[in-house]
C-alpha cells in the first residue's frame, strides 16, 4: 500500500515535469518561428548566418527536450505498471483472502470449532485443542 502511494507520488512529479517540458517546447517552437521570420528580413550574409546559428541551437535544444519528454514518459507508464502490480497483489477490503483452497473465513470457523472442549457432532469429537475421530 506504502509503495503504491510513493509511486503515485513519484508519477505526478514526472507528469508535472512532463507539464512543463511541454510549455518549454512550445516557448522554444515559438522563438524559433520568430527567429525565422528575422532569416527572411536578414539583408546580408553574416545575418543569416547569425540567425542560422541560433536556430540550430534552438532546434537542438527542442529536440533535446522531447526526448526527455519521451523517456520521462516511458518512465511515468512503468510507475503506473508498478501501481497496478502492488494493487493486485494487495488484498481487497471486504473479500476474504484465500490459502490453501480455503477462504480465512471459513479457517477461523473450523479452528474455533477444534478449539472448544468436548464440542461433539456425528462421529466428529474435540478435547484439548486436538481432534479426535
Amino acid at each position: 500500500m506504502n509503495k503504491a502511494l510513493i509511486f503515485g507520488a513519484r508519477m505526478r512529479a514526472k507528469a508535472t515535469k512532463v507539464v512543463e517540458l511541454e510549455e518549454t517546447i512550445e516557448e522554444l517552437n515559438k522563438r524559433s518561428v520568430v527567429e525565422l521570420e528575422k532569416l527572411d528580413r536578414a539583408k546580408n550574409d553574416e545575418e543569416v548566418s547569425a540567425v542560422e546559428k541560433t536556430v540550430d541551437g534552438l532546434q537542438r535544444e527542442i529536440e533535446e527536450k522531447e526526448a526527455e519528454k519521451v523517456q520521462l514518459e516511458n518512465e511515468i507508464d512503468e510507475l503506473d505498471k508498478q501501481i497496478k502490480e502492488q494493487n493486485r497483489k494487495a488484498p481487497t477490503p471486504g473479500k476474504m483472502e484465500e490459502r490453501g483452497g480455503k477462504t480465512l473465513g471459513q479457517r477461523e470457523a473450523f479452528n474455533h470449532y477444534l478449539r472448544t472442549k468436548e464440542a461433539r457432532a456425528d462421529g466428529f469429537k474435540s478435547a484439548e485443542g486436538e481432534a479426535i475421530i
